[in-house]
């Protein structure tokens, strides 16, 4: 069971753009919203591109990357998807924000285990 709603629109776009069936769509959805890499961690041109969106609501917006798409959630709901241009699918994007997100929080468990070893 997923627990990400998918609105009617996010449906319909998904089969419009995508053309892929609903199990597909529901799985692609659920691991966007665990997986994906947010809009507040990619940087350069794909940053660019996103920010040039007309996207009114990217404070209360939840925008992920995955796969070569943009899906935009609210509160835990899938409002809209689409598929980047192909200039900003460069292999290994999601995989390098990934990794330097890993680093990040290897580094903060590693602080708070010298601060405790002090303590």
């Amino acid at each position: 069971m997923s627990c990400v709603i998918i609105t009617d629109h996010a449906r319909a776009r998904y089969k419009e753009r995508m053309g892929m069936s609903k199990s597909r769509m529901e799985k692609d959805a659920e691991l966007a919203y665990k997986n994906g890499v947010r809009w507040d961690e990619v940087s350069g041109g794909l940053r660019r591109y996103i920010d040039s969106q007309h996207f009114e609501s990217k404070i209360l917006a939840d925008i992920r990357v995955y796969c070569g798409r943009v899906y935009i959630f609210k509160n835990g709901t899938l409002i809209t998807v689409f598929e980047l241009p192909p200039k900003y699918r460069r292999k290994g994007t999601e995989e390098r924000v990934r990794s330097r997100r890993v680093a990040a929080e290897e580094l903060v468990e590693h602080i708070t285990e010298e601060v405790d070893k002090e303590c």
